[in-house]
């Protein structure tokens, strides 16, 4: 911290520091393009929500129908994403790090659970389907 400090006044940043700030950056994003591509909601999302609406809409046409529902489902993520990010960031500056680590444990195991009763009532609900 102290050489940071230094180099800041000095007009530049230490090295260690440069290459810490980039790497994350890099990890983060891994991060969440992985939590997107296994999120199980997003194909259940797809397999009842999405599907209903395509039946709905497949009167317009299929080009119509897919660059429209396209371009609004994408809006709709960059919007409600957009809003997690904010929230999020602004609540990790609000408490204690332990606090803040402790709360993304929590909702990651939230998740996970709920990801798994979903798995095991599919499963169970095409187990006993006719």
């Amino acid at each position: 911290m102290q050489a940071a400090r230094q180099g800041a006044q000095a007009g530049t940043a230490p090295p260690a520091a440069a290459t810490a700030t980039a790497g994350r950056g890099a990890t983060v994003v891994r991060a969440g393009l992985l939590a997107t591509l296994f999120n199980p909601y997003w194909l259940l999302w797809w397999a009842t929500v999405g599907a209903a609406y395509y039946v709905l809409f497949a009167r317009f046409g299929t080009a119509a129908l897919l660059v429209l529902f396209l371009v609004g489902h994408l809006a709709l993520d960059l919007g409600w994403c957009s809003v997690l990010a904010l929230v999020v960031g602004a609540g990790r500056g609000r408490m204690p790090l332990r606090a803040y680590q402790a709360v993304l444990a929590v909702c990651g195991v939230f998740v996970l659970a709920t990801s798994l009763y979903f798995a095991v009532s599919g499963i169970q609900l095409l187990r006993t389907s006719p």
